[in-house]
């Protein structure tokens, strides 16, 4: 389902992996910032998923040093992002 994320920016990470440019061509990554002004917004999607489900893309974002927090969208819902870290990426809870 289509939803706004609330007091968020987008920006682009530079990628640093080592072959993801020549392989890829993308020499930056999709990542969002919060601001904590609602009236910045970026569109999403909000996907429905399992507990292992969820586990997994933990693992794979982790491995990338994102970590995931809890967001209010601007439905009043609650949902998980990933956001760029690192300075050391942590496990949510």
């Amino acid at each position: 389902m289509p939803s706004d994320n609330l007091g968020v920016r987008a920006r682009r990470i530079p990628e640093s992996r080592c072959g993801v440019v020549p392989a890829t061509g993308r020499t930056h990554h999709a990542d969002v910032r919060f601001t904590g002004d609602d009236c910045s917004r970026v569109p999403g999607m909000v996907f429905e998923v399992t507990d292992s489900e969820l586990a997994a893309v933990d693992e794979y974002e982790h491995a990338f040093s994102y970590v995931r927090v809890s967001a209010t969208l601007a439905s009043g819902s609650q949902a998980w992002v990933y956001l760029h870290a690192p300075s050391g990426p942590r496990r949510a809870t």
